[in-house]
């Protein structure tokens, strides 16, 4: 069964190809590509066979594109489920994740299930890491009060190695390395 009341002018197909070219998300690429073969004379069948989609999804698509152009067309509205583990499971397998080292993905699913009775399929649980290091990139363990204690250590630091350098006769006169002693370091070494 065709579109044949779906067509794209040429601006319109030039336009998408542009976009296609642009976009990173294979997803996003395939329904733009839907929209151009279904634009150009193709059948839903033959577009849903090109780009291996279902042929109702191939129609979601067009429907998409005429209710809010590109826009609507490339928005993913995708709502995860809920997670399985409580908050609580959670931080402990944080705190888990933090002080053992997993070289694969099935055995931290072996540990969820062992541990929490919980299973996970190897994709969920990549899901779930995924999402939980991206939650600890935005972290802010500090509060203000602990900023200026840090500050005020800071100050400190910084005054005792000038206090170093003047005693010595000024500052290091080559490069200071972190990993390789050099005069201010010796004393304590």
């Amino acid at each position: 069964m065709g579109m044949c009341d779906f067509a794209l002018t040429i601006e319109e197909v030039r336009s998408l190809r542009a976009l296609h070219r642009s976009c990173r998300d294979r997803r996003l690429a395939d329904r733009i590509k839907a929209i151009v073969l279904l634009g150009t004379g193709w059948t839903v069948s033959d577009t849903g066979e090109a780009l291996m989609l279902d042929e109702d999804t191939v129609r979601e698509y067009v429907q998409l594109y005429r209710r809010g152009g590109t826009d609507l067309l490339l928005s993913l509205h995708y709502q995860g489920s809920s997670p399985k583990l409580s908050s609580e499971q959670m931080d402990a397998l944080d705190r888990h994740l933090s002080q053992t080292t997993y070289l694969r993905v099935q055995d931290i699913v072996a540990y969820v299930e062992s541990t929490f009775g919980v299973v996970y399929t190897i994709q969920g649980m990549t899901d779930l890491l995924d999402k939980a290091i991206e939650a600890a990139k935005s972290y802010e363990p500090i509060n203000k009060a602990e900023v200026k204690e840090l500050q005020a250590a800071a100050e400190s630091c910084e005054s005792l190695f000038r206090k170093e350098e003047v005693a010595r006769g000024g500052a290091p006169s080559g490069p200071v390395y972190p990993d390789s002693p050099h005069e201010c370091c010796c004393a304590y070494a």
